[in-house]
């Protein structure tokens, strides 16, 4: 019997990991039977120097491409540009495109602008052409675009006979804005209504609402192109009806992390002499830091010389250090900045308590699953995928999203009570163990490419 045949579009590959999607990826890639499929991964975002390069992880062949954008062009339009640098970006970006847009309307044809972003411009000719004779060469019977970029780039290209599969995995699809924050004034987005577009500076709204709507346009479109679209999570289905027009795609959970490199990467590995409350994330207002330091006091109070550590990176660090210092406890706090896989898992199993405060919904949220092959309890905000991963009151508390005072509760509560933290761990680590494993999870996405899920 012939092997399938499976091509992957990825934005990103491992070692090149920008956060939990590549992972879930690579997880999945891992867990396919080798007897019955030919898998090849192209990423798209490697360094120019490695374009054309591939290399082999955990058995899966990855082809490197370097994506080559439009960029401004010189001239006029160009000179403004730079001198619009030093602004801040969201503004400098909004403030260039609709300049640009009256330059198109004066002169037309003779000048057009485009953006870096694939959403509003058509990557080189000649790279499509390089994809293209890559998918002849190969001839997949199956090619799965995976996040964003790769779903856009899939949909301009001509790839014969090949069954196309649009994964959709975070709110960077369904979200037009720039940012892809899912806020309004720190408010979770439900269906989008633009209105975040009235936080704009004047002068920006009737460009960044024009953008959003064609952007939207222009993903609507992708997805149409494609045979078949899943996603990860009933939240992000709901998130995408709008652009598949009331369809509903078909869900693929994401799969646990591999357990046997979770337990090599720790071993010997102690939890913390002191009792640990540990951020896992980017230190940015959709994760909610900030509401952990608005914490920090009623914790502290409550379980004296507890620890916080942020594991992670992001413009929010400077406002953390001034919250411990106000709150007198900038001795207990700990910011890591960016940490690898080793020394994330590290942490996990150092900790007495995870925390996941979101202001910002997750669209799946792959936290409750390291948190279960480490057999963590986890307390995280009742919004978003975390509802979907997390059993409130056996795998972890959910706690309502920007109060304060009811993650403090909840945290004490845990840290106060050994026992039951033990067995909310053991409880997640079986939860997680029983519908995230990744071999299930492969079964389901390999049903979709074939055409056979229901």
């Amino acid at each position: 019997m012939s092997k399938q045949r499976l091509l992957v579009i990825s934005d990103h590959y491992p070692p090149d990991i920008i956060g939990g999607a590549e992972l879930s990826l690579h997880e999945i890639m891992r867990a396919l039977p080798r007897e019955e499929w030919t898998c090849k991964v192209l990423t798209l975002n490697c360094a120019v120097q490695n374009n054309g390069q591939s290399y082999v992880l955990d058995g899966v062949e990855v082809h490197c491409f370097a994506s080559r954008m439009h960029s401004a062009p010189r001239g006029k339009p160009g000179r403004l540009i730079n001198r619009l640098r030093p602004m801040s970006d969201g503004f400098r970006k909004v403030s260039v495109r609709l300049y640009l847009e009256l330059v198109n309307l004066l002169i037309g044809d003779r000048f057009q602008y485009r953006s870096r972003s694939i959403d509003h411009g058509k990557r080189s000719s000649d790279f499509n052409d390089e994809i293209e004779a890559f998918i002849r060469d190969y001839s997949p019977h199956f090619i799965h675009a995976d996040s964003k970029n790769s779903i856009l780039l899939l949909s301009q290209l001509d790839v014969g006979e090949s069954r196309k599969i649009a994964l959709v995995r975070d709110n960077r699809f369904n979200c037009s804005h720039p940012e892809h924050h899912m806020l309004v004034e720190s408010s979770q987005c439900r269906t989008c209504t633009l209105e975040c577009v009235g936080e704009a500076h004047p002068i920006e709204r009737i460009a960044l609402r024009s953008d959003m709507q064609q952007t939207t346009r222009r993903r609507r479109r992708a997805l149409q192109t494609m045979d078949t679209v899943a996603t990860t999570s009933l939240f992000l289905s709901e998130q995408l009806k709008p652009l598949l027009l009331g369809e509903r795609p078909y869900i693929v959970s994401n799969p646990h992390p591999n357990e046997k490199e979770y337990e090599r990467l720790t071993r010997g590995v102690e939890l913390d002499r002191h009792l640990m409350v540990l951020f896992a994330g980017n230190l940015r207002l959709a994760k909610g830091p900030h509401i952990l330091a608005q914490s920090f006091a009623a914790i502290s109070d409550a379980v004296p010389g507890v620890r916080f550590v942020f594991a992670g990176r992001g413009p929010l660090e400077q406002t953390i250090i001034k919250m411990a210092a106000k709150a007198n406890l900038s001795q207990a706090i700990e910011l890591t900045g960016f940490l690898d896989r080793q020394e994330m898992f590290q942490r996990l199993a150092q900790a007495s308590v995870v925390v996941a405060p979101n202001v910002g919904p997750e669209p799946f949220g792959r936290l409750p699953l390291e948190c279960g092959i480490a057999r963590k309890p986890i307390i995280a905000s009742a919004i978003g995928g975390y509802q979907e991963t997390i059993i409130h009151g056996q795998t972890g508390l959910l706690v309502p999203p920007n109060e304060p005072d009811a993650l403090a509760m909840a945290v004490i509560q845990l840290l106060n009570d050994t026992d039951r933290r033990a067995e909310m761990g053991q409880a997640a680590y079986r939860h997680i163990r029983k519908l995230f494993a990744p071999e299930e999870i492969a079964k389901n996405l390999m049903s979709v490419w074939e055409g056979e899920a229901v």
